[in-house]
């Protein structure tokens, strides 16, 4: 039975990460995180921010390097970075009307920055010619694209029911990026090193 290269998997849940994505941007469209006046509530905002991102600020730096040491640590980055999403999308639904979405919409921001990350340091464990590593990152771009546009127009007709709606449209994405990331990858019929996975 041919297994499929491990690249299709990574396709696949970057495809599913970017659907996540799209349906939390066309959510938030309506809500009070693109409503509401600048000067609204600046200092607890601000207070928010400065508390979620202070202990960021300083793990950040051994986050990378941890990750580096352990086997798989990417893709096991990739699986919580997923589940997490999910779960933020979660609060939101519940917090559209609550200066608790800035906090909630700013770890959106650090999980798909971690999650970038994750993927660019995938990419080259499973494809090692220059040239094809360059056509990957391409094809995943293209992906990409195209993935935001086919979503868009659920995305936008859940919205015409409720915000709540489109956000779990979201967390379904997730939890299957996560999901399909976590199934094991077999190598058995790859000519790529066996510690090679997504």
């Amino acid at each position: 039975m041919p297994v499929r290269p491990p690249t299709v998997r990574l396709r696949r849940v970057h495809s599913l990460m970017v659907a996540g994505e799209a349906t939390m941007a066309i959510a938030l469209a309506d809500s009070l995180f693109l409503s509401i006046s600048p000067d609204a509530a600046r200092t607890k905002v601000l207070m928010f921010l400065a508390i979620s991102i202070a202990p960021f600020a300083v793990i950040a730096p051994f986050v990378g390097p941890f990750i580096d040491r352990i086997r798989g640590g990417q893709r096991m980055v990739v699986i919580i970075v997923g589940l997490l999403r999910a779960l933020v999308l979660v609060g939101m639904s519940q917090s559209l009307d609550s200066l608790t979405l800035f906090p909630l919409a700013f770890a959106a921001l650090i999980l798909g920055k971690t999650y970038a990350i994750a993927k660019s340091a995938i990419v080259p464990t499973l494809i090692s010619d220059h040239d094809r590593l360059v056509q990957e990152n391409g094809k995943l771009g293209q992906i990409a694209g195209i993935t935001g546009f086919a979503v868009a127009v659920p995305a936008a007709l859940l919205q015409l029911i409720s915000t709540q709606a489109t956000l779990a449209l979201g967390v379904l994405a997730y939890i299957f990026a996560a999901v399909n990331a976590f199934r094991p990858v077999s190598y058995t019929h790859l000519t790529l090193p066996t510690n090679r996975e997504v």
